[in-house]
């Protein structure tokens, strides 16, 4: 069965201070399947989160190794919402989703019907005239989320979006993202250190560790049979042996 994205080999190299070079992935290999929805890359904070990330979305390409997107080698870039969901402040959540109307080069023009469709999706109804300058980070998470979907991406990749939000905000987004990938037959991969995170919201869960970066473990979340405190056991169980669970590598 061909892969939605297959990561081959990725090697990352950062130039340092008086010419030394530090290594921050050799060799990485994963893939995003069909059969899970939603992804998480558990890392420590400082392991190379954002930058493969990057990567995988076409933003960085200083590296060596192969992305397959459906069995091909990818050439476009591929959405990335970052930490601080981008949005233009000085337009309101139906500007900020129509905006791609008017980009040079777009063959593909929204109507009204499915802009407004976009935003009864990601939760903003009733919201269409606010701005996004100064309002929740839950806020301006949908209003990125839903100009991403503007242009049906098969994946999607979160970089640590819900450190910000407060824990209602937290699961009304999981429900949301839940939701439109089932809805909309998109993945998600989302990077993360909050091990809570990961156990409650992805199908499946691969631990980033080392510099340079290789996956010391994978756990594939059935969440109809396995407890959120069993799945974190696990995961804890993993990275113990790795000798990288402690205050400063992950939150809880």
């Amino acid at each position: 069965m061909i892969s939605v994205l297959d990561v081959k080999n990725i090697t990352k190299h950062y130039s340092g201070p008086a010419g030394s070079k530090e290594t921050i992935f050799e060799n990485l290999s994963f893939s995003v399947g069909e059969e899970h929805n939603i992804t998480s890359i558990l890392a420590p904070f400082g392991g190379g989160k954002s930058t493969l990330l990057k990567i995988l979305s076409g933003l960085d390409n200083d590296y060596t190794g192969e992305l397959l997107l459906y069995g091909n080698k990818l050439i476009n870039k591929l959405p990335l919402i970052p930490e601080k969901p981008a949005s233009f402040p000085w337009l309101n959540v139906e500007g900020n989703i129509k905006l791609i109307n008017s980009i040079p080069g777009n063959n593909k023009k929204l109507s009204q019907n499915e802009i407004q469709d976009l935003i009864d999706l990601t939760g903003l109804t009733s919201y269409e005239g606010h701005f996004p300058n100064n309002k929740s980070y839950g806020f301006r998470f949908r209003i990125a989320l839903a100009r991403t979907l503007v242009v049906s991406p098969p994946i999607v990749f979160l970089d640590d979006p819900f450190k910000q939000m407060d824990s209602e905000t937290k699961d009304e987004i999981f429900e949301l993202l839940t939701k439109i990938a089932s809805i909309k037959k998109i993945k998600f991969l989302f990077a993360s250190s909050n091990i809570s995170e990961a156990a409650l919201l992805a199908d499946k869960i691969l631990l980033l560790n080392g510099k340079p970066g290789y996956f010391s473990g994978e756990i594939v979340n059935d969440k109809f049979k396995k407890r959120v405190e069993f799945l974190k056991d696990e995961i804890r169980e993993i990275l113990l042996k790795e000798n990288v669970v402690n205050t400063t590598n992950f939150s809880i």
